[in-house]
Formats: structure tokens, sequence, C-alpha cells
């Protein structure tokens, strides 16, 4: 029971009685009068005109119209009333009982209709009290779907009514925006010709086809626009029964097309972000912020000899742990939005060996700004950093070099004197000549001098070596006897040459200072005595098995080697071994 039906009864209603027989009247009057409710409060008129000013200056809850009056008869009575207060339920009075009249003026406004002379004061108030519900009733339905069709009318969604055949029933206004076309020229007609054909099994499971029983469903599918182009329609459909009992679909249709090209668009992105991350020359990769690698890319595999699978959810294993507390601060600053520049450190790589590097860094940021992690950009600059310490080198033996053989030069002007002037005596004097002995160790020792000065230029590059085909054991050999005299009897002296050994071709005074050098440098690291050998073996370099250090092409070399049992060279020692 309704909310009014329950006051109604605890309140008097206003009655407009619009009744031309008195005698009528009177009955209609004595019969609410007999009640065991409240009566109504009455107020009669005998004609239409006059019901119509009273309806402009009162407020009545119901009226009661004969529809034979002096001044209106039949329906047109209803029609009149109704446009003047189309609020207030109408019960006709009749006095006849016709069942088509009833329903001729339940179409023309009317709410009820009652047979005169018929019925008790209850049976009238009662009828009274159903009328004004109903119609209280209907204006509440009536504002229900005013307000549901203005919700439709201007909803930015498509709505859509479809036969479980797939015909369009109804359209909403915003077919018109989204698709082009006008609700009429949609209803009516068939949907699938509209839909795009690879989205046929969405269209299907939308319309609840076999499999797809569900009260609701969601799919997305694609519709021609007017203009050609589809449209990617993102839509909800629920099963319904209409008022005349047959079953539907109602439709509530959104356009998605802007957010899934934008999204292919991202996807697009993403692709060809990655392939210029995983392309890239460089070692790219994330950590989160505990230092978690998040990702590596190809290059990083290639450089730190990890692959992704291996690294990807672990710590950071490139770290050395002499520079993890360094590290370790720059990091932290990272994750509280400071920036580094580039800089140049070594990292570690699987094989435990050390690179130089240089690292560029940016925090990674979420879509709020928050940072979650780090990303690293490294280039490996080890192979760099050598050529630059070769170039150094080199133009700290240039420099050596200028200074040798200038010295180298003037020297041997020295040397050219003293071998000239032995020359003379030696062809003066006597093979008997106690003197002659002399004169010829003289000579031997500015032979050797000059052949030192021809070093010294050659280093200088100014004078050509004098290479020539030579055996590397045959030259050692040469200078055996010597190299007893040079180390003393503290030291033993062995050779260890390898007997198959091939010829080279190189500058014998060369050879032979090379020798003496290491002779003099191992002697002076033993002063206690000890051991020396000088060994030789021929060895074959491939492309696979050569060090790139050392720079040889492949093929077959002679190798000579100085070992001894002395103290050894420091770290710094060894920096400058090369250096003259």
């Amino acid at each position: 029971m309704s909310a009014f039906a329950m006051s109604s009864k605890t309140q008097q209603i206003r009655v407009l009685l619009v009744e031309d027989n008195p005698a009528d009247a009177r009955l209609f009057r004595e019969a609410i009068a007999d009640t065991r409710r409240l009566p109504p409060l009455l107020t009669h008129v005998q004609r239409l005109d006059e019901a119509i000013e009273q309806l402009r200056t009162e407020r009545f809850d119901v009226v009661l119209l004969d529809l034979s009056l002096p001044d209106s008869e039949g329906l047109d009575s209803i029609v009149r009333v109704h446009e003047k207060v189309p609020e207030i339920p109408i019960v006709i009075l009749t006095g006849h009982d016709d069942e088509q009249l009833a329903l001729q003026a339940v179409r023309a406004g009317a709410q009820d209709y009652l047979v005169k002379g018929q019925g008790d004061g209850n049976l009238l108030l009662r009828a009274m009290r159903y009328a004004i519900e109903r119609k209280h009733i209907e204006e509440a339905l009536q504002l229900r779907e005013e307000h549901f069709r203005s919700l439709i009318e201007n909803a930015l969604d498509v709505i859509t009514i479809l036969s479980k055949e797939g015909v369009i029933r109804y359209e909403s206004p915003a077919v018109a925006r989204v698709l082009g076309y006008e609700p009429e020229d949609l209803e009516g007609q068939r949907i699938a010709p509209y839909v795009h054909p690879d989205d046929t099994p969405q269209l299907n499971r939308l319309l609840g086809g076999a499999g797809h029983d569900a009260l609701t469903r969601s799919v997305e599918f694609r519709m021609r626009h007017r203009d050609g182009n589809w449209r990617t329609l993102e839509a909800i459909g629920k099963d319904f029964i209409d008022e005349s009992g047959q079953p539907g679909v109602i439709v509530n249709s959104r356009d998605i097309t802007s957010r899934r090209r934008a999204e292919e668009g991202l996807r697009e992105a993403h692709a060809t972000l990655r392939t210029v991350i995983e392309t890239a020359p460089v070692a790219i990769y994330t950590v989160d912020c505990n230092r978690h690698v998040l990702s590596w890319n190809a290059c990083a595999e290639k450089i730190f000899q990890w692959t992704a699978d291996e690294i990807i959810g672990t710590p950071l294993p490139t770290i050395p742990p002499a520079l993890a507390p360094e590290s370790r601060e720059q990091f932290e600053r990272l994750c509280h939005g400071e920036t580094l520049a580039a800089y140049e450190t070594s990292r570690l790589r699987k094989d435990g060996t050390l690179i130089d590097v240089t690292i560029w860094t940016a925090p990674l940021r979420d879509a709020k700004g928050n940072i979650y992690g780090i990303m690293s950009t490294v280039a490996d600059v080890t192979e760099r950093k050598r050529l630059e310490d070769q170039l150094r080198q080199s133009q700290r033996m240039d420099a050596v070099g200028q200074l040798a053989g200038g010295i180298a030069h003037d020297f041997n002007n020295i040397l050219t004197i003293i071998a000239g002037y032995s020359d003379l005596l030696l062809n003066v004097l006597d093979d008997e000549t106690p003197l002659r002995r002399n004169i010829e160790e003289i000579k031997k020792a500015s032979d050797r001098a000059a052949a030192l000065t021809n070093q010294l230029l050659a280093f200088s590059r100014r004078q050509v070596l004098q290479a020539r085909v030579l055996n590397l054991n045959a030259v050692i050999l040469d200078v055996e006897t010597m190299l007893d005299r040079l180390i003393g009897e503290d030291i033993e002296l062995r050779l260890d040459l390898d007997q198959s050994l091939g010829n080279i071709k190189a500058d014998a005074a060369q050879i032979e200072q090379v020798i003496l050098n290491f002779v003099i440098n191992a002697r002076e690291a033993m002063p206690d005595g000890g051991s020396l050998v000088i060994g030789t073996k021929g060895i074959t370099i491939s492309g696979e098995t050569g060090d790139p250090g050392l720079a040889l092409a492949p093929g077959r070399y002679a190798v000579l080697s100085v070992t001894d049992t002395g103290t050894g060279m420091s770290a710094e020692t060894a920096a400058h071994v090369f250096e003259p």
C-alpha cells in the first residue's frame, strides 16, 4: 500500500461534484455522509464552466463528472477538465452500466467510472481514494520515465535495445555523436552489417548466443562509422523482457577508440624503446631501491658476462668491494632525487676481472613522481684507456728518443776519433809489441760503444736497424763467455735453448744489448747470489689464442726468456719497465 493511501484514510478528501441533476447530487451527498470513515468535503456545481472556474480558484483531490451537462456533453467534458487540471483524477458518473463507454472515458483522460445509484457510501469513497492513488502512481511513473529518458538521451554512452535476433529496436541520441547516425537511421535495422566481420563472435556473445547465456555480458567490438571508419566500442549487454513480453538485450556502449589508439601507440613506443635499449652499444640496466636488478640489456650481458636470466632479481654484483662504500653513498643520493654527472670508475665482471667504465645514472619515477629505482648506462672504456696509455707512453718515448738521439750523435763523433786513432796505432805497431794488445782492447771497446750509439740512434728513429737473418741461439752462445764474467762467481748461469728453433730477422747488436740489460738487472736483484736461466723456444700464435695486448699477427715466433731467483720488481718499478 502506498504512502498516499495510508495518509488519505485519515484526511478529508476534497471532492468537486459536477452534476446538473439535483436528485442525483442529493443521493450522492447522502451516500458519502453514511460512511464509517471521515466523509469528504464536497463542492457541488451544475455546469462545466462553473467546474472549471472552481478548479482555477480552489484545490481539489478528485473530480466527479457527469457526462450529460447543460454546457457540455459526452467525452468532450473529460477532455476540457483534463486539459485544465491534468494532475487531478477524474471519475465519471454515468447512468448506464456501459463498459465500452467507461473504456472510452479512460482513454480520454478519466481515472475510473461509477454508475449512479449503485454502491453505498463506503464503495464510493473507496473508488475515489483508489482513483486518487492511481493518479499519483501514474504521475510518479511518468516522472520516473521522463527522468530515465532524460538520462538516456543525455548520456555520453550509447544505449541500444536489441532483439535476440540482433534487430535494433532503439538507439539513444548519443549514437549520432559516436557513430554519425541518427537513431532513426538504425532503428529497425540488423546490427550485424555494421559490425566488423572479425568481431562477429563478440556480437554473438553480446546477444547471448549459444554458450553465452550469462545475464550480463561484457564485450569489445568495432562498428562502422557513417564516414566508413571503424570505431572500437566497449559494451555491456543485459537480457530483459519488454512490455510485450518479448526477450531482448539492452546494451550500454562506450567509444574507446582513442584509448585503444593511445594504448597501441604506447605499445609501439615501448617496442621501439626496447629495440633501442637491446641494440644499444652500451650496457643499460635498472635496479630498484634495494639494488636488485630489474632489467639487463644485451650489451650488459656482453660487458659483464652475466645473462639477464642469471642476474634479474638478484643484488647487483658488479661493484668491487673496495668501491662499495662510495657506490652505496652515490646510490642513496640518487634515490633521494639528486643527480650525478657522468663519472669513470671500475666494475667487476663475472670472471672476477676489473674493467674501466664510464657510468651515467638517472632515477626512475612512477606515474606519481616517486622514485622507485635507478637506471644506469655503462660504457666499457678499458680499451680506450689502454690506447690512451699507449699514446702517452709513445709520447714519452718519443721525447726520450729525441734526447737520446742528440746524445748519441755527439758521442758517436767522439768514438769516431777514438776508433780512428786506434786504427792508426795498430797499423804502426808490430804484433810482438806489448802495447798492441792494449790498443786492440781499446779498439774493441770503441766498436761496442759505436754499436751502443747506433742503438740509441735507432731508438730515436734516426738510425735504420741493421736487420739480418740470424739464429737466436747462436747470438746467446757468442756472448755466453762475456756474461759469465759479468755476473760473477756467486750466480749460476744456465742456458735452456730450443735446438729446433728457426732463424729470425733482427739486429744482432740490439739482441746482444737486450740480453746484456736483462742479465745486469738480474745480477742487481741477486746480491747474495742465485740462479740465472736464459732460454729460447718457438711458439705459434693464432687468431683465437693471441694476446690482444701484444698486437701480434698470427704466425710462428721465437721467444727469448730470462729467469732469475732475485727479489723481483715492485709494482711501481714494473709500471716503468719498458721505459728507457
